[in-house]
């Protein structure tokens, strides 16, 4: 909205997982939270990144998805593309937000 004075229109893109190299990008990354309060939450994100995920999307899917944006008259203001986008839904539009943060806290800190 703070842009549409100027004629400039907004579409989000929320991708899940995709397949690149930010896993071994953050390798050893979570050796910064080692022996602190962070060290098993940072452990087990890096873990979860670094796995290899069945539902991750090359990213030429998103960058197919962005032709197509550009090219629509009229594109939906958001866009959430992942395999299990109706999860991803789910958590966000229809849990209260301390709930799906509760939720993604208890997954990383088993």
């Amino acid at each position: 909205m703070e842009v549409w004075r100027y004629g400039v229109e907004v579409v989000s893109i929320q991708p899940g997982p995709l397949r690149s190299k930010l896993r071994e990008k953050n390798r050893h990354s979570e050796d910064a939270y080692l022996n602190s309060d962070y060290d098993q939450m940072a452990s087990k994100f890096s873990r979860i990144i670094r796995a290899p995920q069945k539902n991750a999307l090359p990213a030429e899917t998103i960058a197919e998805l962005i032709h197509n944006i550009i090219r629509m008259n009229k594109p939906r203001l958001s866009y959430i593309v992942t395999k299990n986008r109706w999860v991803n839904i789910l958590v966000t539009k229809y849990l209260p937000d301390r709930l799906a943060d509760y939720l993604i806290y208890r997954k990383l800190n088993r």
